[in-house]
């Protein structure tokens, strides 16, 4: 999920970068419509331009389009003969525009200035300067423009159109699509997040029923969803093991308490077989002791003793069978 919200991520940015591209052309276009526009608006009508106020009022074209848009007057050397520099804003005045701009009449050019760019066109025209009265500056002239078709000096009209409008509009198109993707990516990261909690769920099953049979609860099982989704599939797959499992454990408990079933009767066998073994061992030691002593009985005690002591070796061995063939219970005394 983290790498998926990383790829998204670097798709936004990507797509962000390839809006600004693509807006910035669009209203540089947009810009450029607006600048032909004006110039032509300004050179199919006569008017009078002075440094203070640029077109004389009524002139057609005189507001610009939107932007701040500024004009200069060319003399035929490419001398400057009124710069529209008054009456203006800081950095709303043309920059110099340099003479190998100038000299492309009709022909859009960006140049770089007073902390901002500019795009401008140049376009030959006639004009007329005259001095005005009581103003002592270097640039003490209006002139009177005209198209090419009327009287006048040969020059050439600058105009410009300030870019500067265009930076903040893809700057706030920048953070409003940074902002939209940013939520957008945190809904996928949370809807994510709960799909993998969904999708891990029968896992998380899994781990818990294996560990509580490892406790100790050998009957707890995993529940079995649809047999046919692979989380079915998996729980299934797991309780057979722990059945097979289960199974296993209880034989082995059965086998253990059958072995040591076997050997407490083993051990009752044994104690048993002892107790029984001291009789007839008593007796053959009487029967020996009465041997080191015969010289004292008779015939028929000496026959006697020695039926009981043939009576008792044969319950020996009696004995000694029914240990080898661990038998439930022991023979009766006899």
């Amino acid at each position: 999920m983290a790498a998926v919200v990383c790829l998204l991520a670097a798709g936004a940015a990507a797509m962000a970068g390839a809006c600004v591209v693509l807006a910035r052309g669009y209203l540089l276009t947009q810009a450029d419509g607006q600048l032909r526009a004006y110039a032509e608006q300004l050179t199919g009508h006569p008017f009078v331009a002075t440094p203070w106020y640029g077109p004389a009022p009524g002139a057609v074209g005189g507001g610009g389009p939107g932007g701040a848009v500024s004009i200069e007057v060319r003399g035929a050397a490419g001398q400057l003969v009124m710069r529209q520099d008054r009456g203006m804003r800081a950095g709303q005045v043309i920059p110099a525009v340099p003479a190998g701009v100038a000299a492309q009449a009709g022909q859009l050019a960006t140049i770089a200035g007073g902390g901002g760019s500019w795009r401008v066109i140049a376009v030959p025209v006639h004009y007329r300067a005259r001095r005005l009265p009581f103003v002592y500056n270097p640039q003490d002239v209006a002139v009177l423009v005209t198209s090419r078709a009327r009287p006048g000096l040969d020059g050439t009209l600058v105009a410009g159109l300030d870019l500067a409008s265009i930076g903040p509009a893809t700057g706030r198109l920048v953070v409003t699509g940074l902002a939209v993707s940013g939520g957008v990516i945190l809904v996928i990261a949370c809807l994510g997040a709960v799909v993998i909690r969904v999708i891990l769920r029968p896992v998380a099953q899994v781990q818990q029923t294996v560990e509580a049979v490892a406790a100790g609860e050998s009957a707890r099982r995993v529940p079995e969803g649809q047999a046919r989704s692979q989380p079915g599939s998996l729980a299934c797959s797991v309780n057979s093991m722990l059945t097979h499992i289960e199974q296993a454990l209880t034989a082995r408990a059965e086998s253990e308490a059958a072995a040591r079933r076997s050997a407490e009767q083993m051990r009752r066998i044994l104690t048993s077989t002892g107790h029984q073994l001291r009789k007839p061992l008593s007796i053959i030691n009487g029967a020996a002791a009465w041997y080191r002593h015969r010289g004292q009985r008779s015939t028929g005690d000496l026959d006697r003793i020695m039926r009981q002591v043939t009576g008792q070796a044969a319950r020996i061995d009696a004995l000694t069978d029914e240990l080898r063939a661990g038998h439930d219970q022991p023979r009766a005394p006899l």
